[in-house]
């Protein structure tokens, strides 16, 4: 029982330790979230050359343009509309927090809780770095799951269809959301 009470404190502790760290302020004016929730309410509009146009260029608007993040565009300004910046900021973290949980989950399956933790705190500067809102934040969630439900499937703890099907779904989103598919 004290185990598991420490266990459960150790948690508490890295994963408020991370989101407080990734709750710090950040300067809206210097990242692109703005970008992506007006791409998103452009879309969402029907407008369509956001997809393939340099929309946001002076110099050279008609130069071809693939928009391979087009999708978190369209989720940010959702998230927007309902819960403003606050709300995207919140999302965020959550995001980031299922992505060291994936992460961690998979390590302590294949290993000892001790060194999963440890190497977790250790990654946490290295996590909370881009701590603004972007696309390789649903990149580092899918990696998570990928690496999860992969090992999971190594250890014969899940059927094949299943994570399949779960990883396929994931996929489609992924590449839609950020080009580090």
């Amino acid at each position: 029982m004290r185990d598991r009470v420490l266990t459960i404190l150790l948690l508490v502790f890295l994963f408020g330790l991370f989101a407080a760290d990734l709750a710090r302020p950040i300067n809206l004016a210097a990242v692109d979230i703005g970008r992506h929730v007006k791409n998103g309410e452009l879309l969402l509009q029907g407008q369509w050359d956001v997809l393939h146009r340099n929309f946001y260029s002076f110099t050279h608007p008609d130069y071809p343009f693939i928009n391979h993040h087009w999708l978190f565009g369209v989720l940010s300004y959702g998230v927007h509309q309902c819960a403003g910046f606050t709300g995207l900021s919140v999302v965020y973290i959550g995001v980031l927090l299922g992505a060291l949980f994936f992460f961690l989950r998979a390590a302590v399956l294949r290993g000892h809780f001790a060194l999963a933790v440890f190497f977790a705190f250790l990654s946490l500067p290295i996590l909370a770095d881009r701590r603004e809102i972007r696309p390789e934040g649903l990149s580092f969630l899918f990696m998570g799951l990928y690496f999860y439900l992969l090992t999971k499937l190594s250890l014969g703890q899940t059927r094949q269809r299943t994570a399949f099907v779960i990883l396929g779904t994931a996929q489609v989103i992924w590449v839609n959301t950020h080009i580090f598919f």
